[in-house]
């Protein structure tokens, strides 16, 4: 722990962002800036970068209404762990222990996300350009096993970099999945870059259904515009063959952000809502319902199993 409150971040100049940092742990180094809820979900709050002209936000930035609300929705973006995006009916028996998680969304009928990103975190340590937080959970509400997860969050000059990671602390093997669900600011002119295999065709509830190879995956390692992936209707889908890097570029500002990771994140899953000013580009270890698709014998759909005692950890950076 550091002996003394890193001290706060110079005001915005955006009062309402100034109010939603003033409920967050905060970093700062250089121009760029993090905000952190340990207590709403371990979710980052805010990424952006102090300018001249005001904040340059990298990530959608998390109103005061939206964390005095304690929404994981609202943030900019939230943690996926133990497992990732959905499970179908919240319903598996591909291990030992059934899993029977409950519905989680009014309008979603599996659970979703994991857990990580509806519990509170406890922070470990803290300093001006680092945080850690950690999250315990004791085999309840529907996940039978007992694990650890932990966050640390490294902020330079340039870049974000966040370290996530889950231990099983029970006494039979745990499924387990790890990634991100960062909500990035859109219009029209912004532009996706990537290298993927494959996609998965979902249903309407975003449960995969087949893989394909549309035409247009050939056009994103050079870059397509986010609206053109799917400009008449809601896109939520997964990839395999993720290259692990991406960047996303904002022609207006002259700016991008470059996104790596390293394994076991080989899949992402891109969600662009019709009519929104944001989409999420999600790095993931594992495709939706990997468990249960597995278990019926689909196969390249990542997630692991892991021992007594045995962890996980991914690290993913961001680079403005």
């Amino acid at each position: 722990m550091h002996d003394t409150a890193p001290p706060l971040p110079a005001a915005t100049g955006d009062a309402d962002l100034d109010a939603a940092l003033g409920l967050c742990v905060n970093l700062s180094a250089g121009d760029l800036r993090l905000a952190v809820t340990p207590e709403v979900g371990g979710c980052i709050a805010a990424f952006f970068s102090q300018t001249g002209a005001g904040p340059l936000h990298w990530m959608r930035p998390a109103t005061e209404a939206a964390l005095l609300a304690a929404d994981p929705l609202r943030m900019g973006s939230f943690p996926l762990v133990p497992f990732c995006n959905r499970i179908r009916d919240g319903r598996s028996d591909a291990g030992a222990r059934p899993v029977r998680l409950p519905q989680m969304l009014a309008d979603v009928p599996h659970a979703l996300h994991g857990l990580g990103w509806r519990q509170p975190w406890r922070v470990t340590s803290h300093s001006a350009t680092s945080l850690t937080i950690v999250l315990a959970h004791d085999g309840g509400d529907g996940w039978p096993w007992r694990f650890e997860a932990w966050q640390h969050f490294n902020l330079s000059a340039t870049t974000l970099g966040v370290v996530l990671g889950v231990r099983n602390l029970d006494d039979a093997p745990m499924p387990a999945g790890l990634g991100h669900h960062p909500y990035y600011p859109r219009n029209a002119a912004t532009r996706l870059s990537t290298r993927v295999a494959t996609m998965w065709e979902a249903d309407a509830t975003q449960l995969p259904t087949q893989q394909t190879v549309p035409g247009w995956l050939a056009q994103l390692p050079a870059g397509i515009a986010v609206e053109a992936i799917s400009p008449d209707a809601t896109f939520d889908n997964n990839f395999t063959g993720w290259s692990r890097q991406a960047r996303i570029d904002w022609p207006e500002r002259g700016r991008g952000m470059e996104i790596s990771a390293a394994a076991p994140l080989d899949y992402a899953l891109a969600y662009v809502p019709l009519g929104q000013d944001f989409f999420c580009f999600e790095p993931v270890s594992n495709v939706t319902d990997w468990m249960n698709l597995a278990a019926a014998g689909a196969t390249d759909v990542g997630g692991h199993w892991l021992a007594p005692g045995a962890m996980l950890e991914c690290l993913t950076r961001f680079r403005v």
